[in-house]
Formats: C-alpha cells, sequence, structure tokens
C-alpha cells in the first residue's frame, strides 16, 4: 500500500529530518506514485550532504524522467557512469526494496533487465543515447534522440534531450533548431532557454542570453537555474551588486536550497565579508550543514577571521577563530598550521605535538609542516633530526624565511661554519635579500667583526636607504671608531621614525659621544619616558649625565641600576666598571 507507506515515511522523515536512507526511501515512494517533484524537494538535502550519492542521484534521475525533465535525468545519469562506471540503473520498481534490503554499494552494482518503454518514463532510450554519446558515436545517439521524440512527440523533453545531442556532436545549428521547437510549443520553457542561453554565451552574444533569461523569469519568476545564471553572467562582468541582488532573490524564492547560499558565501570570501558567511547556513538543516561544501566555507572563513584577528593584534580571537575553523574542518591545513604555531608560542608542548602530529598526516613533506617538524625536534633535544627537517624545508621551499631558520638551527647544533657558509651562499645568489644580509650583519656584529657587520649594513642601505633597522645598528656600530659618521645615520633613522624608543637610545649616546650632552640628556628622557625600566637605556643615561659631569647623579643611578638588575642587564660588567671609575 503505497499510501501507507508514504504516511509512515512522511512521519518518518518528520522526525529523523537528516536521516539520509529515510529521505531516499520516501523518495522512491513518491516517485513511484508519480509525486515526481515532492520527491525531487526530498531528495536535494541528501545530494547537497553528498553529492556523489550514487542512489540518490538514481531515484533524483528517475523523478526527473517522470517529470519530463529526461534532459536534466540524461545529464544525473552521465555523473552515474562517472562516478562509478560498472554502475547500471535501478528501474523504479526495485528502488524500494533494494533501500530495505541492501548496501549502496550493492545496490548500485546490481543489473536489473527491463521493458519499461513507457512514454513519459524513457530510461531505456537515455541511457541508449548516453551510451552511443560516450562512445562518440554521434550518428546513432542522434537516430536514437529522434527515434525517442517519435515516440514522445506530446512532451517537451525529447526536444531538449535532441538538442543536448546535437551540441554534443558539435551540430549547433540543429541543436539551436530542436530548442526553438520547444520554445514554439512552450516560450517561457525553462530548459529550452537555458540550452539557448549557454549557446549564446559561447557565441558572446550576452544580449541574447539576458533575453532568454527574461523570457524564463516573465513565465517562471523564482526559477532558481535562471537566477543562478544572472548572477554567473552578472559577475561575468564585474557587475558585483547586481550578482548579489540575483543571489539574494534566489535564496529568498529558495530557502531551503544550499547553491545559491554557496556562490554568495562565496563572494563574501573574496569581498572581505567572512563573517558573513556563518550566517548564510544557520537556518539550514543539520544534513546539510554537514554538508562537505559548508564546512570547507565556514571552515575557510573562520580562517580568514583569525588572520584579521591576527593582523589587528587580537591574537585570543585569532586563536578561538582557529579552533571554529578546524570543529568544521578538523583537517584544514592552515588551521592546523596556525594553532601549532599558537600551542609553541604558548609553550604548550602537548597541543603542539597534537598539532603537528595531525599536520604529519595530512601533509608530511610540506615545507611549513616540515618546519614545524624542526622545531618539534629541537624543542624534544633531538638537533640532528630538527637540522634534517630545517634542511628539506628550505630544499623543498627556499626563501629567506627557512635558511635563517635553518642556519639558526645549525648554529644551536654548534656548526657555526656551516651556518655561516650557508647563508653567505644564499646572499651570494640573492644579493638583495635585505633580511638575510641584516642577519648575518647581526652575526657578524655579535662575534666583533665590526668591518664585516658594517659592509653589510652598507650593502643593506643601498637596497632599502629607509630602512631602520641598517641605520640604527650602523651608527651603533661606528660610534666610537666614527661618531660624526654614526650621528649622520642616526639622524636619517630618527627622523623616519622620530619617536621609537630604541632610536632615542641610539642617538642619545651618540650626540653624547660627539660632545652634545645637552641634546644627548634631553634625548635620553625621551627614551625613557617611553621605556622607563629598560636597564641599558638607565646606563645610558648614566653614561651621559658623567659625561656632562654630575658625577653624583651618575653614582646613584649605576649603584641602583647594578644592585637591582644582577646579570639580567647584559651592559651590566660595563656599567659597574663605569661605577668603580666614577668612584675612583
Amino acid at each position: 500500500d503505497l499510501v501507507l507507506a508514504e504516511r509512515f515515511g512522511s512521519q518518518y522523515v518528520v522526525l529523523q529530518p537528516d536521516d539520509g536512507p529515510g529521505r531516499k526511501l520516501l523518495a522512491t515512494i513518491l516517485v513511484l506514485q508519480n509525486k515526481a517533484k515532492a520527491a525531487q524537494d526530498m531528495l536535494q538535502p541528501v545530494l547537497e550532504q553528498n553529492p556523489k550519492d550514487v542512489a540518490a542521484l538514481n531515484i533524483m534521475a528517475n523523478a526527473l524522467l517522470l517529470d519530463d525533465q529526461a534532459d536534466i535525468g540524461m545529464v544525473l545519469y552521465a555523473r552515474i557512469a562517472q562516478l562509478q562506471a560498472d554502475w547500471r540503473f535501478v528501474p523504479l520498481r526495485m528502488e524500494a526494496e533494494l533501500l530495505t534490503s541492501t548496501s549502496a554499494e550493492e545496490t548500485s552494482q546490481l543489473t536489473v533487465p527491463t521493458q519499461d518503454s513507457a512514454a513519459n518514463f524513457p530510461q531505456t532510450d537515455i541511457l541508449s543515447i548516453l551510451n552511443h554519446l560516450a562512445k562518440k558515436d554521434f550518428a546513432h545517439a542522434i537516430e536514437r534522440a529522434k527515434h525517442y521524440q517519435i515516440k514522445d512527440f506530446e512532451n517537451l523533453a525529447p526536444y531538449r534531450v535532441l538538442g543536448r545531442v546535437y551540441f554534443a556532436a558539435g551540430q549547433f545549428s540543429q541543436a539551436k533548431d530542436a530548442f526553438e521547437q520547444a520554445l514554439k510549443r512552450k516560450p517561457a520553457d525553462p530548459a529550452a532557454n537555458l540550452s539557448l542561453a549557454e549557446m549564446a554565451i559561447a557565441a558572446g552574444d550576452l544580449g541574447a542570453a539576458r533575453r532568454h533569461y527574461k523570457t524564463i523569469l516573465d513565465g517562471h519568476p523564482d526559477d532558481l537555474t535562471t537566477l543562478l545564471q544572472l548572477s554567473a553572467l552578472e559577475a561575468k562582468e564585474e557587475n558585483e551588486s547586481a550578482m548579489v541582488v540575483w543571489l539574494n532573490q534566489a535564496i529568498q524564492a529558495h530557502p531551503a536550497v544550499l547553491e545559491p547560499r554557496l556562490r554568495l558565501a562565496g563572494y563574501y570570501m573574496t569581498s572581505g565579508s567572512a563573517d558573513k558567511v556563518e550566517p548564510l547556513f544557520a537556518k539550514l538543516t543539520a544534513l546539510q550543514r554537514r554538508s562537505p561544501r559548508v564546512l570547507e566555507f565556514t571552515a575557510q572563513a573562520h580562517y580568514l577571521l583569525a588572520m584579521g584577528a591576527s593582523e589587528a593584534g587580537d591574537q585570543q580571537q585569532a586563536k578561538q577563530e582557529l579552533l571554529e575553523a578546524i570543529q568544521r574542518d578538523a583537517k584544514h591545513p592552515l588551521a592546523l598550521l596556525g594553532l601549532a604555531r599558537i600551542a609553541k608560542g604558548e609553550g604548550d608542548q602537548r597541543l603542539f605535538e597534537h598539532y603537528v602530529a595531525t599536520l604529519v598526516e595530512l601533509a608530511p613533506d610540506a615545507p611549513d609542516v616540515l618546519r614545524l617538524r624542526a622545531l618539534l625536534a629541537q624543542s624534544q633535544g633531538n638537533d640532528v633530526e630538527a637540522l634534517v627537517f630545517s634542511g628539506r624545508a628550505f630544499k623543498s621551499a627556499p626563501s629567506t624565511q627557512t635558511v635563517l631558520e635553518l642556519t639558526t638551527l645549525q648554529k644551536t647544533a654548534g656548526r657555526k661554519e656551516a651556518a655561516r657558509t650557508t647563508l653567505q651562499q644564499w646572499i651570494k645568489d640573492h644579493p638583495k635579500d635585505v633580511d638575510a644580509r641584516l642577519f648575518l650583519a647581526n652575526d657578524l656584529a655579535l662575534e666583533n667583526d665590526s668591518a664585516g657587520a658594517q659592509a653589510q649594513y652598507l650593502a643593506v642601505l643601498q637596497q632599502a636607504p629607509g630602512s631602520i633597522t641598517a641605520l640604527n645598528n650602523l651608527a651603533w656600530n661606528l660610534r666610537l671608531e666614527n661618531p660624526q659618521q654614526a650621528l649622520e645615520y642616526i639622524r636619517r633613522a630618527s627622523n623616519l621614525v622620530p619617536d621609537q624608543p630604541d632610536l632615542l637610545d641610539t642617538l642619545a649616546v651618540v650626540e653624547s659621544l660627539n660632545g652634545d650632552h645637552k641634546s644627548a640628556q634631553i634625548t635620553i628622557q625621551r627614551a625613557l619616558a617611553a621605556r622607563p625600566g629598560d636597564p641599558s637605556m638607565r646606563y645610558h643615561e648614566a653614561m651621559i649625565a658623567a659625561a656632562r659631569g654630575d658625577n653624583a647623579q651618575a653614582i646613584a643611578a649605576l649603584e641602583d641600576l647594578v644592585k637591582k638588575e644582577a646579570d639580567q642587564f647584559p651592559e651590566r660588567v660595563d656599567a659597574a666598571a663605569l661605577l668603580q671609575k666614577l668612584k675612583g
């Protein structure tokens, strides 16, 4: 009793709306009762959640054939054949039994002979046409399509099918004639108009395409495919506001359909409005929200929001957005990379290891994953393994970042000569790499190679005359050797960034070394106003006071500094020596 079966099936779907097998079973019952449109609506969430569900595609194709949409049903059958080469269609009368007694895999592989030749259910004709098209046997495909047209001349589907076959065969004039024959019988027919619009776009006649879309909407104001095609046409012409209007109209007319929401989500993602993505899907069914495409969009949206929060300096919000991203897609690589770096920065070794392990499962040889693996090995005390991973990362993705990470690990592992060789070779091959030169210059300065450091800073200034780091460090490096030249460099830097404390600190010391102790005193006070607890700046203040002849102030400052800062202050030895000198 199909009526009773429909009643019980409908009650079940009301209670379990997100159960795919239940929806497929009820859709089959609806098709068997010729309720084709209701069956299509029942299957829509199933296919949105899993577009590769062969059983659902088969039932939907059957429903379309019953609904005088054999041309679209033919497309679905072709999609099934692509997904599963050994697929054989299942006749309607077998659907319910198969759904309740066999798995989807078994269902899709069954070969059930049929003699069904009813005009409104032309499975045999459609599949024969598809078989010929797959073999590029266009002559027989056309012959079979014409045979189908003769069998079912009352409906429009045969004209549309014939048009599609001609189109596939490259016979565009005959295809156009077939679609226009359908329009003579029903001028607003969506399928025929859409096909002609597609041909017009291919020929570059967007005006003709718009006329076909308008004809459809005059008779079918809410036709989903037409609204989507119009939005795509506006996007093609870079008319984004009109595109959004059409998509919103599609959403309003079809609130339970996923596709227009996905397209609008894609626009939001690329236009800097990632915060609008999640609300688009909030009112859909749980089955639709679990769709891989929805999860992909929402996960990526949260990732983009995390990047925005990070750029704004809100690291906590960035972390929360990344966690939201992996809730929707547990294997979102970029979100996992971000969370791994955050865990490393927060010192959470357990989480850091967890995220790295997940990334290794996904992409063990990706450069960013190799970099994290190097950090993990280093944190576990395995310098050799860290070097191996860092070397592989540099080899697969040579960049400033990977070469600096490699040389840093080489130095940590006690391979200073190898690190120097690696970096110098990189600079030789990339002479305009400012960051690499600054890194080398700093390394040389730490080893008291003043001449080598100066050469690198000067090379940086040739490429980047406004490099604050190069100007400041060069001034500091030259302060004793050539204080007048040092003053020129630090003034250039402080003019570019007037209130930067580190620059003011260097400027004050260099001014004092040039004998301008009054200016030096004013400058160091400006630096300390921005960073009052900085021990280096307090030491430099004492130096300047001593140079001015105010030994009492200098001694008081130095005694307090040496006593409180202990070994945390890198210039403590110098401060103690100055204190002893001042005390005599």
